[in-house]
């Protein structure tokens, strides 16, 4: 076919130079040379471009891989911080309820101990009135049940007089 080719440019090549149109068919076939230069450059400029647009399309691939990754980790991430958060209120409100019920039962003891000390005042007042009679007023640290256990003075100097507390 080539050869074919070849022999149908000379034959045209030879019309036209006995024609005098020589200088025209230079023309041509200089206008055809650069016509294919040009097509060359031009597949070669596509060629460069289409590697470009595959490098692009794989560096978009690897950064939409990475952007879902990260998404994905940053979705754990707060859905942690979230459920942590969630069980830090819980248990500040448990802490705060606690807090709370100390705080009350502290009041009822502090309650209690006023109680205490009005009757422990209210006792000095009558062993005050008492005082003429020779009374031992040494106590011990309250019982349990809240009365008073006498304990016995150890100094002999004191005169015990068994029925100072009867009625006359």
């Amino acid at each position: 076919m080539e050869a074919h080719c070849i022999a149908l440019e000379l034959k045209y090549q030879n019309q036209s130079v006995k024609s005098g149109q020589h200088g025209q068919f230079l023309k041509e076939k200089s206008n055809e040379a650069k016509i294919k230069r040009d097509i060359d450059e031009i597949e070669i400029i596509n060629i460069e471009l289409e590697h470009s647009v595959d490098k692009l399309l794989t560096e978009n691939e690897r950064l939409h891989k990475e952007n879902e990754h990260l998404k994905q980790t940053y979705k754990e991430l707060y859905d942690c911080i979230k459920k942590t958060r969630v069980q830090t209120k819980d248990h500040t409100d448990s802490l705060n309820v606690q807090l709370n019920n100390k705080s009350t039962e502290n009041v009822d003891l502090k309650a209690q101990i006023q109680e205490k000390v009005f009757a422990i005042a209210a006792l000095k007042n009558k062993l005050r009135k008492l005082k003429g009679n020779s009374v031992d007023t040494k106590y011990a640290k309250p019982s349990v049940l809240g009365k008073p256990v006498l304990q016995p003075l150890r100094d002999q100097s004191v005169v015990r007089q068994p029925n100072a507390f009867k009625s006359e």
